[in-house]
């Protein structure tokens, strides 16, 4: 970059950039928007919407079906108010779309909603990376977004359900490993036809306290449903790597079966990079033979 100026007002510090060279733009607060159409060549893009919607709106004073032509990464941050993605897919489209990153306190249903997303995801024909981390969610709701994503080969999860200490039930996980098994007959069960990398962070349970108490899920009985489900299918439609961030080594016993079968199986320590640039080095498509950077 060789344009950075400083102009003083009495109010505020002004930056005047030569925005039409930026490539990467990670951004808290709604007013990203005021400045997306001056970022013409984004590879990635990064931002937060508040939980207070300003007025004026600053998405309100954009025209629709604008392009992001160059545009491979993007992860939207949100409140539980879930309509706020989609002002951004009424604003734009992102034709070059490869990873999709979500971030929100609650995944809810409104199948208005998902049936308009999957309307402007379908255009994304190279999106194949979908991440999402949830602090609670709605089963109906990660089926909607599912459905919603039909190429993804790449799925990276977080879920962070807070618990009590005397509940031993895990439903978010649950529900997460139900949804992913496949049943040839039941057209309901079967997600993320060309999904062969299962991302899991973290794989333990998070308490009111803040420790961490271990749950395997390689003893999970749903998880084991899902990877049994997915091992069954035609060889080039199977399931091929699982990578897991564990609070503590996992018991791979009862997945061994499925390792010697050919499922790549991959462990981590869970105290892994976190936060914005956490999620910028996983999801941004030009980072990803970038092997030093991921191990580190």
């Amino acid at each position: 970059m060789d344009h950075w100026d400083w102009l003083l007002t009495f109010e505020k510090v002004q930056i005047s950039l030569p925005w039409q060279q930026l490539t990467h733009f990670l951004y808290i607060g709604d007013s990203v928007a005021s400045h997306l159409p001056l970022c013409p060549n984004l590879e990635y893009l990064r931002f937060e919407f508040t939980e207070n919607k300003p007025d004026p709106d600053p998405w309100s004073r954009l025209p629709n079906a604008q392009c992001l032509e160059s545009l491979e990464g993007l992860c939207i941050s949100f409140p539980r108010a879930f309509h706020h993605p989609i002002e951004f897919f009424e604003k734009y489209e992102v034709p070059n779309l490869k990873s999709l990153r979500l971030e929100t306190e609650y995944l809810s249903h409104d199948p208005e909603i998902w049936s308009y997303l999957r309307a402007n995801m379908s255009r994304c024909t190279h999106l194949t990376r979908l991440s999402l981390r949830c602090d609670d969610m709605n089963p109906h709701g990660i089926r909607g977004l599912f459905g919603c994503a039909s190429n993804i080969h790449i799925l990276d999860v977080e879920l962070l359900n807070f618990f009590d200490l005397h509940d031993n039930n895990d439903p978010d996980w649950n529900g997460f490993f139900q949804t992913l098994e496949w049943i040839d007959h039941d057209f309901e069960h079967r997600f993320l036809p060309q999904l062969h990398t299962l991302i899991l962070r973290p794989t333990g349970m998070i308490h009111e306290d803040d420790t961490y108490t271990p749950k395997p899920i390689t003893t999970n009985p749903c998880f084991l449903a899902m990877i049994l489900s997915r091992m069954a299918r035609p060889l080039d439609q199977r399931i091929r790597k699982i990578v897991a961030y564990p609070f503590e080594p996992l018991d791979r016993q009862l997945i061994q079966k499925y390792i010697d079968d050919g499922l790549v199986y991959e462990e981590y320590p869970a105290s892994r990079k976190s936060g914005p640039l956490g999620a910028w080095i996983d999801d941004d498509p030009a980072l990803y033979d970038w092997h030093e950077l991921h191990a580190s």
